[in-house]
C-alpha cells in the first residue's frame, strides 16, 4: 500500500522533527500536517503532490529550506 496523503496534524507538535522527505506516491498533504514542529529546518516536496493546504507548516519557526516540487499547483497560507 502506497502512502497518497498527509493527513491532517499527522506530525504536529512533533519538536525533534528536523527533516522531511515526502515519498513521490504523496498527492496531497492536509491541512496543520507539520504545525508547531519548531525543529524542523528542511523539507522537500515532490512533483507528485499537487495540493499543500491550509497551515501545514504554521509556527514552524526553525523552517529555512522548503523544496517545492513543479506538480504543485496549490499553496494556501
Amino acid at each position: 500500500m502506497e502512502l497518497k496523503k498527509i493527513g491532517s496534524f499527522s506530525f504536529a507538535n512533533c519538536i525533534n522533527l528536523t527533516i522531511i522527505s515526502i515519498p513521490d506516491s504523496v498527492v496531497l498533504i492536509e491541512h496543520h500536517s507539520f504545525s508547531n514542529c519548531t525543529g524542523l529546518t528542511y523539507i522537500a516536496i515532490p512533483d507528485s503532490v499537487t495540493n499543500v493546504f491550509p497551515y501545514t507548516f504554521s509556527s514552524c519557526s526553525a523552517l529555512i529550506y522548503v523544496i517545492v516540487g513543479k506538480g504543485v499547483y496549490f499553496i494556501s497560507n
